[in-house]
């Protein structure tokens, strides 16, 4: 797995790119009803960039129709996390019991560069907002935990947070690359993916929007 802005490799099997000889970069975004994904990219060589948006544009066609209608926005997978405070968590439990509380589900790990710049902004923003009932969940990913523990410890994070140790999360949310985040409605339905590090102005954009 590579962070975000790697998200895409020359092998398109596993659509990612190695930014080593990255020349070019451009973004490309699609929504799927009120859910958009984001994904940077980056081209080995100029005239190597219109094959590669072609498997962009492939991997993004199935969320619309064959009328180019967006579709509706998609069911969150169910899981459960072992929380580092040793509770445990369960989406289809926190959704049952707090009926109206929007969630947002931040896919990280400690070894990514854009997952230490947003985690202050991820940690203001549920400071703001945990009052209005809406809640952050932390899941690192191909990752250890004790370099997951020093990573929240070290960026001041109070919003729950695990390891996904299996990788069934990450398999679940078919996540390639970090970070990536989530916003899941009081129905359970995905809004809003967001692939690349957030802003303070996304994440309140998106949670008023859900609120």
């Amino acid at each position: 797995m590579r962070c975000a802005h790697d998200l895409f490799h020359r092998q398109t099997r596993a659509h990612q790119l190695s930014p080593r000889r990255g020349r070019q970069r451009c973004s490309v975004e699609a929504r799927v009803g009120k859910v958009a994904v984001v994904s940077s990219l980056r081209a080995l060589e100029p005239q190597g960039l219109l094959p590669l948006l072609f498997v962009v544009v492939a991997l993004l066609l199935p969320g619309c129709d064959e009328n180019g209608a967006d579709a509706p926005p998609q069911p969150a997978a169910d899981f459960t996390l072992e929380l580092f405070s040793g509770e445990s968590f369960q989406l289809s439990q926190h959704l049952s019991q707090n009926g109206g509380r929007p969630l947002v589900v931040n896919i990280f790990a400690s070894w990514c560069i854009p997952c230490k710049a947003e985690a202050p902004v991820l940690e203001k923003v549920y400071q703001e907002y945990r009052q209005r009932g809406v809640l952050v969940i932390g899941v690192a990913v191909q990752d250890t935990e004790s370099a997951a523990r020093e990573f929240v410890a070290e960026h001041g994070i109070t919003f729950p947070t695990g390891l996904d140790a299996d990788g069934s999360i990450k398999k679940s949310y078919s996540v390639y690359g970090v970070p990536q985040t989530f916003f899941i409605d009081s129905d359970g339905l995905i809004r809003y993916v967001h692939v690349g590090g957030v802003t303070e102005e996304l994440l309140i954009h998106e949670l008023d929007k859900m609120l």
